[in-house]
């Protein structure tokens, strides 16, 4: 369940995207752009071609640009339980777009405790969550960061172990 599905050349000093499947599988970008993922592989996003090509005449815009299709494209996966996500070097975020379902946050600390036993989330690392409902509006935001194991809430100051971050993201499920 949590194995890598695609292997990963992580580099802390480059941007990296992944995406995570409603059944729990990892997939790393290894360094294209999520919209190229999505237009070389759209059979593993139950997209398809036609789809994909329909949503950019749509709106008018170059196949493969990083726009209003690409952002309702990347809507559309999320509806669909994945998660989308991208981590930031300059400043050490990692950036999570999550669904509506409650399984999304098991599925995300999932990936978080993966990633920190391959030491690719650092303690001084730090998360920021949006979670969308099914028709895609956003219904909470936050962003929470890992210092020796302690999380801080970046808007209230407030320390949480991670035992508690846990329990805090599962208050989140409604």
């Amino acid at each position: 369940m949590n194995k890598i599905y695609t292997p990963i050349t992580f580099d802390r000093n480059e941007s990296e995207g992944f995406f995570i499947s409603p059944d729990n599988k990892i997939f790393c970008n290894n360094g294209r752009k999520h919209i190229d993922v999505l237009i070389n592989h759209p059979e593993i996003f139950n997209l398809t071609t036609d789809y994909l090509k329909a949503q950019y005449k749509k709106h008018n815009e170059p196949y493969g640009f990083e726009g209003i299709a690409r952002k309702e494209i990347i809507q559309q996966i999320i509806k669909q339980d994945w998660i989308h996500l991208r981590y930031f070097p300059r400043n050490g975020k990692w950036k999570f777009n999550i669904g509506y379902s409650d399984e999304n946050y098991i599925k995300l600390l999932s990936f978080i405790n993966i990633m920190k036993k391959k030491n690719y989330i650092l303690d001084n690392d730090y998360f920021e969550i949006q979670r969308f409902n099914e028709h895609s509006t956003l219904i909470s935001s936050g962003t929470y960061s890992v210092v020796k194991n302690y999380n801080i809430n970046k808007k209230t100051g407030s320390y949480l172990n991670l035992k508690d971050f846990e329990k805090m993201l599962s208050d989140f499920i409604l």
